[in-house]
Formats: C-alpha cells, structure tokens, sequence
C-alpha cells in the first residue's frame, strides 16, 4: 500500500530519535550503531526474483509453440524465429504485473540451446526429405519396370532422371520407357499383336500416368487399323476362295459332261457291236440250215466274206 503525504505536510514530520542518541540522519559516523553499509538490491536480482511460476509457465509456452512453428519453416525462417525467442525471453512480468527484459542467461547458454533446437529440427527436416525421396525413387522404379517388363521387344530400357538427397544419395524422381508405335509392314497380324501388347505395358503400373493413358490410346488407335487391314484381307481370302471353289464345281461339271458323253459313246458303240454280232450270227445259222436242208445259196460275191469276217 502506497501511502501520500501532502507537500505541506512532509516537513512536520521528525525523524525517528532513538533513546539517548542523535536523530537519525544528523548521527556522526562514531555514534552509528554498525559499521556495515546496507545491502543494496540489484536490478537483474530484483527482477528475477518477481518473476512468478506463472509467468516461466508463459515463457516456456511460448518457447514450446515457437520451436513447433519452426519446423514448418526454411533454415532461414528457422533461424528468424530463433531470434524472436530471444527477443521475447527477454521480457517477463514481475510479481505486479510489470513487464521488464528478462535475465539472460550467462555463458552463451542460451544461444547454444538454440542452436541445439535448430541442428534437431533440420535434422528431423532432412530426415523427411529422405524418406520422400526414397519413397519417390521405389515408386518410379517400380513403374518403369512394369512397362518394360510387359513391353518386351518393343520397349526400350528405363531412363531415370535423379536427385542428389540431403544423404549425398542419388535419388530417382522421375523415369520414362521409350515405345515404338510403327505397323509392321505386310503383316496386320502381327501389328495387331504388337498394338495390344503395347498397351498393356503402358496400363501395366498401378497408377498410370496421363502419358501413359496417351501412349494406350495410340496403340489401341494402331490395334483398331490393324484389325481392320485383317478384315478386309480376310474378305479378300474368302471371295478368292469363293472362286476358287467356283471353278473347281465347273470344272467338276465339264468332267462329269465329258464323263457321260464318253459313256454314251461308249454303249452306242456297244450297241452298234452287239447289233453286228447279232446279225452276222443270223447269217451264219441260216447259211447252216439253208446247207441241211440242201439248198445252196448262192456264192458270195467277191469280197463279202472277207467283209463279213472282218
């Protein structure tokens, strides 16, 4: 509690006047009670003994949020924030609520603190760039793999593009399969062939890319035109067999014409055989009877022997 006197006032009061001495303030130095100075408090003392628990509980609140903003932040951000925590460590408020610059520690411990709290946070920084990284590398890897794997023939060896990490290791953060999308040619077939397993290699990884997606709709373009070059040869094959079959059921046809007309000739003839045979066989029978029955016929003229024998 502050207690004040008016000015008109001030005066009338008379110092305090120990029994059997000089009042206080006009004693000589003999007649002082003590030969000690009195003890003088200090102002880094004082304030740090009017700081209160609530008011450390504050600051290393404040610390604590300080250091979790730091690890969101750049080296140069990071060191930036560092200095404002110096900064606001040097301020407190004191048991009435005053504020004042704060003592700073001596020896520098404070400052090595800090650059302990900084070396953890890149630290942990670093860390998680490598696990990205590495997580990077495993993901291209594995997908340029796919495509070259179901590829074959007609894909080239992964290329990789890599980062150096914080470690000093090359990473891999990006890779490409080179394709070859041309139609073989003469041969729809085996374009066709090529067309699909081209795209399945392209669609092979898990997670295919926009490059990939347009890669498989090149070669289910190719796939499509080859398909078409089959059809149309195929309708050329089938009305070139068709004809061929057309030919051979007209050239069956004449043989079988030819066929019956030999035939034909062949019982006219045998008919035209079995007529003569029959008629000379008359002749010789009643040429018989006519010799039985004494009847001589008459001579054959020149010539018809020999006709009739042959």
């Amino acid at each position: 509690m502050n207690v004040n006197l008016p000015p008109n006032f001030a005066n009338m009061v008379s110092p305090f006047n120990p029994l059997g001495r000089q009042p206080v303030g006009e004693e000589d130095q003999d007649s002082k009670l003590s030969t000690f100075s009195a003890v003088e408090e200090g102002a880094e003392t004082a304030r740090g003994e009017n700081r209160t628990r609530e008011d450390d509980t504050h600051r290393e609140q404040a610390l604590n949020g300080e250091a979790r903003n730091r690890r969101a932040q750049s080296p140069a951000d990071t060191a930036g924030t560092i200095q404002a925590a110096q900064s606001s460590e040097a301020e407190s408020v004191d048991a009435s609520g005053n504020s004042g610059p704060a003592p700073v520690p001596s020896g520098g411990a404070g400052l090595s603190e800090n650059q302990s709290n900084f070396d953890r946070i890149t630290a942990q920084e670093e860390q998680q760039e490598i696990e990205q990284l590495a997580a990077r590398d495993r993901e291209v890897r594995a997908h340029e793999r796919a495509h070259a794997a179901v590829g074959g023939q007609y894909t080239g060896a992964p290329q990789l593009t890599y980062v150096r990490g914080p470690d000093g290791v090359a990473y891999a953060v990006s890779g490409e399969v080179s394709v070859s999308l041309g139609a073989i040619s003469g041969d729809p077939e085996a374009t066709l062939k090529k067309a699909e397993q081209i795209q399945q290699a392209a669609l092979a990884p898990a997670d295919p890319s926009p490059q990939d997606r347009l890669i498989a709709a090149k070669a289910a373009q190719l796939a499509e035109q080859a398909r078409a070059e089959i059809r149309v040869t195929e309708q050329q094959a089938r009305q070139e067999e068709e004809a061929a079959r057309a030919e051979q059921r007209e050239a069956r046809t004449e043989e079988s014409k030819r066929e019956d007309q030999a035939r034909e000739a062949r019982a006219e003839q045998q008919a035209e055989q079995a007529r003569r045979a029959q008629e000379r066989q008359r002749n010789i029978e009643l040429s018989q009877r006519l010799l039985r029955i004494g009847v001589e016929p008459d001579a054959p003229s020149p010539g018809e022997l020999l006709d009739q024998r042959v």
